[in-house]
């Protein structure tokens, strides 16, 4: 290999470089065109491609043409009919069947490229817009099914410069206190992972003021801190199965059984016997 055809190697390999780190560059299955991706890899309904597009990519929505250039090269690129985001439905148009077409959210421009006699309507039900693949545009109704034109913006990245000095002027007019220990070269093109919708709620201090209902199954080993003076409200009742543990009878039973037990006893015994017989000793004497 001669020394101009290594040079023209380098060149290439360096110019390659270039292009791949600091130019544009899509997400995978989406294909670059200006300062925008494009996809047309689902389908469906206008309604169905409308919910698909940002479901496919943080930030996609239904393709916005602004020129006749853009319009022919995603018809070459489409290799069948996809719909774009034009309607004439609120709020984006002037309503059902007014064909006063509109863009939907984020899409700003004037550019229109309708068939021959489009858009006529047809059936009173055609509001919505698909683009055939020889590039005209053509009103369609909601059950009709087409590919799924989404598009997104990329934000393309600073080139290096040849200047090792500084800014001429610094950025914001007092530094910060806590500068970036390892800052990088380059800002990241786009983030790694899609952001979240649904921010994580900032948990309490406090403990929740009720208790949970879940009832533990084992108790716990210490006593409660502060346990109440009232019984549990309301009370367990009694028990339906025998205990597992039964108590032993009494060794020695009483000779005599009391013929009408006494209602109230007291807790301490009597220290002194009572003069007058008992029911069953006056029975036993009349016998």
């Amino acid at each position: 290999m001669s020394s101009m055809s290594s040079i023209c190697f380098l060149f290439t390999l360096l110019l390659s470089y270039l292009t791949v780190s600091y130019g544009q560059t899509c997400a995978s299955g989406w294909t670059l065109y200006g300062s925008t991706c494009y996809s047309f890899s689902g389908s469906g309904t206008w309604a169905q491609c409308f919910s698909y597009c940002p479901s496919s990519y943080p930030g996609a929505m239904l393709i916005c043409i602004h020129n006749s250039a853009e319009n022919s090269w995603l018809a070459s690129q489409a290799g069948n009919k996809f719909w774009i985001g034009y309607t004439d439905m609120t709020p984006y148009g002037g309503g059902k069947a007014s064909k006063n077409y509109g863009w939907i959210t984020g899409c700003s421009s004037t550019f229109t490229n309708w068939a021959g006699r489009e858009p006529n309507n047809a059936g009173n039900n055609e509001d919505w817009v698909e683009v055939y693949t020889d590039g005209y545009w053509n009103d369609n109704s909601p059950n009709q099914a087409s590919k799924c034109g989404c598009q997104y913006n990329v934000v393309q990245s600073a080139p290096p410069t040849d200047s090792f000095g500084p800014t001429a002027a610094p950025s914001t007019a007092r530094p910060s206190s806590n500068p970036s220990r390892s800052p990088a070269f380059w800002p990241t093109r786009r983030p790694i992972e899609p952001p979240t919708f649904r921010p994580t709620k900032v948990p309490t201090k406090m403990p929740t003021t009720a208790p949970s209902t879940v009832i533990p199954t084992t108790p716990s080993v210490e006593p409660s801190v502060n346990p109440s003076t009232e019984p549990t409200s309301p009370p367990t009742g009694p028990s339906f199965t025998p205990s597992h543990s039964p108590s032993n009878p009494t060794s020695s039973p009483s000779v005599r059984a009391t013929i009408r037990p006494t209602r109230d006893p007291s807790f301490e015994p009597t220290y002194y016997p009572s003069y007058d017989p008992t029911i069953a000793e006056l029975i036993g004497e009349r016998k």
